[in-house]
């Protein structure tokens, strides 16, 4: 007799897992069989750094992608947070944000 293989599931929601790190449909991280769900500014942030893996992303560029044309009215200080927020969502996987003092921010396993 053939065992079927069971779909992973959040234990806090029960919803299915997709295999991997990130589960897109949801807009979620997946750390230790758990869907942690990140707000959407932030979701289309780690988009970027994951199509981009590797390179660095400058903070102009992080701004394009995530508000297009528009004028940033606190400064610089917008992407910041959202990059630090973002690393929260990440501990517990292989991923990581990493300044690059000057030039931007690079997106790393």
């Amino acid at each position: 007799m053939k065992s079927e293989k069971s779909i992973p599931v959040c234990n806090i929601c029960n919803w299915p897992i997709v295999q991997g790190w990130f589960n897109d449909a949801r807009h979620a991280v997946v750390v230790k069989n758990r869907l942690i769900f990140v707000p959407p500014t932030r979701w289309r942030l780690l988009s970027l750094f994951r199509e981009h893996i590797g390179m660095i992303l400058t903070n102009d560029a992080c701004w394009n992608h995530l508000y297009g044309g528009l004028e940033d009215p606190t400064g610089t200080n917008t992407i910041r947070v959202h990059v630090t927020r973002l690393r929260r969502y990440l501990e517990d996987t292989p991923f990581t944000i990493i300044n690059k003092h000057g030039d931007g921010y690079r997106f790393d396993m």
